[in-house]
Order: structure tokens, then sequence, then C-alpha cells
């Protein structure tokens, strides 16, 4: 069975990350792909590679779309993941 997994980076200090649009597109991506499993990474928590199985991104948000445990596609910042995420996940 394929695993698909949507990373979402984020921090606490990122305005970005918490203006209403955005929230509102991730949430409404949830509800309709439920085949992904969505999972929240706030990269302060990321001390260093070791705690991430990939490349810690420098900018949020940030998402990275994953299929099998391994990440084929990145999405970086607020209006490429608003316009690019539904599309991205159908892909896949």
């Amino acid at each position: 069975m394929t695993t698909r997994e949507v990373r979402l980076f984020t921090a606490s200090w990122c305005k970005k990350c918490k203006e209403s649009d955005f929230c509102q597109v991730i949430e409404t991506s949830k509800k309709q792909n439920s085949e992904w499993t969505f999972t929240l990474w706030d990269i302060d928590d990321l001390e260093d590679e070791d705690d991430y199985d990939g490349e810690i991104p420098t900018k949020v948000p940030t998402i990275h779309i994953v299929v099998d445990g391994k990440v084929e596609e990145q999405l970086n910042g607020k209006e490429e993941i608003i316009s690019n995420i539904d599309m991205t996940l159908t892909a896949y």
C-alpha cells in the first residue's frame, strides 16, 4: 500500500503560516484528500538533520510531498502552496 504524507513546515514566529486564507486552504486540502496524512513540523524544534529524515527547509511555510517515505515534491511559501497544493496532491 502506498503511503502519502504532506509535511507542513512552519514556525511559531511565522505570520504567513497563521493567516486565515492559508489555514483555510490547508484545512480544505485535509478534508478533500483523506488518503493523505498531514503532519505539522516546527522548524525551530528540528535542531539538526538527525531530527528529520530529509533536508530541513530554511523558508516557511514549506510543504514536502512524501510518497512511500520519499520526498517527491516541495512547495515553498504561502502563495506557491495556496496555488499548487490541490494539483500537486492529485498528481500522486
